[in-house]
């Protein structure tokens, strides 16, 4: 009641109190949690937002300590920045820290003939044509050869 901490280690403390009381009792040192009538299905909402809100703090907290051990560096007698990656570890963090689900980035389509270029989420492994028309063409392109071969 009387905590003097930062406001997110104030909702970490009440969320851990609320979670205990609703669901179990956490016991962190014996690395247990017990369930005396497991509720875990009728957690509220506003816990369930607050675990959520505590787990991205967290794992933000965990991936800037993380990053401590990159620096950027400048090679003067090549003319190229670079980066100075201190541990396997920071560079494991490092490209979580680069990772955006939304990049996007171009891909040449998979017909021979179109020779064009297209956007695709970096997520996407299956759009390999710039359009339905030379996906069209590729599968009849595929078919007739198909057919010309069991015809011979």
């Amino acid at each position: 009641m009387n905590y003097e901490g930062s406001p997110i280690e104030r909702k970490i403390t009440d969320m851990l109190f609320h979670y205990s009381y609703e669901v179990g009792i956490v016991c962190p040192s014996q690395g247990w949690v017990y369930y005396e009538h497991p509720k875990a299905q009728n957690l509220s909402h506003e816990l369930k937002n607050t675990l959520i809100e505590v787990s991205n703090y967290i794992v933000g907290q965990e991936i800037n300590a993380n990053l401590e051990g990159i620096h950027p560096i400048y090679d003067s007698a090549k003319m190229t920045p670079s980066w100075k990656v201190d541990s396997l570890l920071c560079a494991a963090y490092f490209s979580i820290f680069y990772l955006k689900p939304n990049l996007e980035l171009y891909r040449p389509c998979a017909n021979p003939r179109c020779g064009k270029y297209f956007l695709v989420k970096t997520t996407s492994t299956r759009k390999k044509f710039c359009s339905t028309d030379c996906c069209n063409r590729i599968t009849q392109d595929r078919y007739r050869k198909n057919h010309r071969a069991k015809t011979e």
